[in-house]
């Protein structure tokens, strides 16, 4: 609150209580992520970036966090404090997604391109340790858009999910390496564009698609931006939450890390999309 009212210009201000705050408790996300070994992988410049940042958001693909996730995870329970009755561990970043499936000649999926709508506040940290939109006016130059475009792509490990998982005929699906398509900034939001292609085509119908991250660090939900093939019908099937709370508080409750650091309990809360097509 001293904050906000220290931002505003108004008549009759008080000194006394419109005070600068506690620069330990508000400051730029500059400011706090220099000091840090490495806050939150991806949203680094590359030449500050050691190997210590692997998989995506600065996850491996055992699901385990680096110390990067340290300082989203205090903004975090600071926020969940303030405005919550309980503190949540888990998730930390929220990105809306969106689909949508190519196919080659035959009709069969070759590739899923996948949007990724990041929350703001990941934003806002990942465009001011990069240096970025330092007007403020929350626009990317095409310079700035070229140089941020796949920083969510990078390091990835061999074998890692990407936070996508396709299965058919209860066999799990391979997917290739990600291939980046856009970025832009939206109304404060990052968001990004990339391409999996197939390792091999499958036909369309009965695939399952679920987007998560195992550890719930991130919260990956579908938006309604997905585009199912021609001549096939999509149905999302949301998660059961309350069910999945009740699963996580039996693993040890959401206020102990060490339950999302272990169990990788980001599949009770994973949304389902299912394809089915007529033609096939």
């Amino acid at each position: 609150m001293l904050h906000f009212l220290n931002t505003l210009d108004y008549t009759g201000t008080d000194p006394e209580i419109a005070t600068l705050p506690d620069p330990l408790i508000v400051s730029t996300a500059q400011h706090v992520l220099h000091k840090a070994d490495h806050i939150l992988c991806k949203s680094r410049h590359p030449d500050t970036r050691n190997r210590a940042c692997t998989g995506w958001l600065g996850l491996s693909r055992s699901g385990h966090c680096s110390r990067t996730c340290a300082m989203l995870r205090a903004l975090t329970l600071l926020c969940c404090l303030l405005i919550a009755p309980r503190a949540m561990a888990h998730p930390h970043v929220f990105v809306d997604v969106g689909l949508r499936f190519h196919t080659d000649a035959a009709g069969a999926i070759s590739g899923v391109e996948v949007t990724w709508r990041y929350d703001s506040l990941f934003s806002l940290l990942v465009l001011s340790d990069r240096g970025l939109d330092t007007d403020g006016d929350m626009a990317l130059t095409e310079a700035e858009r070229a140089a941020l475009l796949g920083f969510d792509l990078m390091d990835w490990e061999d074998g890692f999910d990407g936070a996508l998982f396709l299965r058919r005929n209860e066999v799990d699906v391979p997917l290739g390496p990600p291939q980046a398509l856009s970025l832009e900034l939206r109304d404060g939001h990052l968001v990004t564009r990339h391409l999996r292609p197939l390792a091999t085509p499958v036909a369309p119908t009965g695939l399952i698609v679920r987007p998560y991250d195992p550890s719930y660090y991130a919260a990956l939900s579908l938006s309604d931006h997905v585009k199912a093939p021609a001549g096939c019908d999509v149905r999302v099937i949301p998660p059961d939450r309350k069910a999945a709370d009740a699963q996580v508080e039996a693993l040890g409750g959401f206020g102990d890390e060490a339950t999302f650091e272990e169990a990788l309990v980001g599949g009770y809360y994973a949304d389902t999309l299912v394809l089915s097509c007529a033609q096939f």
